[in-house]
């Protein structure tokens, strides 16, 4: 293998690895602010911040990561956010639309969909 090849491999884990930190420690602070809300109980906190996260978050980041070079992080989670919410109505009504599929499975098969696009999209387009 080429030596420039094996750097750039590296380099791309560095900042996956670092936007994963990121990632975390953003769920963190959401934690704690729904448990902040729901005081009296904290599984509903952790549920509610697994599911947004889940739902919105994953998705339009890795949608957005295409652009981890020119945006930073806090411009790429908000964005990300957005954009999550936005592909799962628009996709979720067309799946509907089309397949006849019943908006419980949503969940289940969109979000991965919708993470693998951006991870396609990242290795397959070139800047």
């Amino acid at each position: 293998m080429n030596v420039n090849l094996i750097e750039q491999i590296r380099n791309m884990e560095d900042k996956l690895v670092q936007d994963m930190i990121y990632l975390g420690i953003t769920f963190v602070i959401s934690l704690a602010l729904f448990a902040f809300t729901f005081s009296n109980d904290l599984s509903r906190a952790i549920r509610i911040t697994i599911i947004l996260y889940w739902l919105y978050v994953l998705p339009g980041f890795s949608i957005l990561m295409y652009f981890r070079e020119s945006i930073g992080f806090i411009e790429r989670f908000v964005a990300g956010s957005i954009l999550g919410g936005l592909l799962m109505g628009v996709f979720g009504y067309f799946i509907g639309l089309i397949f006849k599929i019943n908006i419980i499975y949503y969940p289940y098969f969109l979000p991965p969909m919708i993470i693998a696009a951006g991870f396609l999209i990242v290795k397959y387009v070139k800047k």
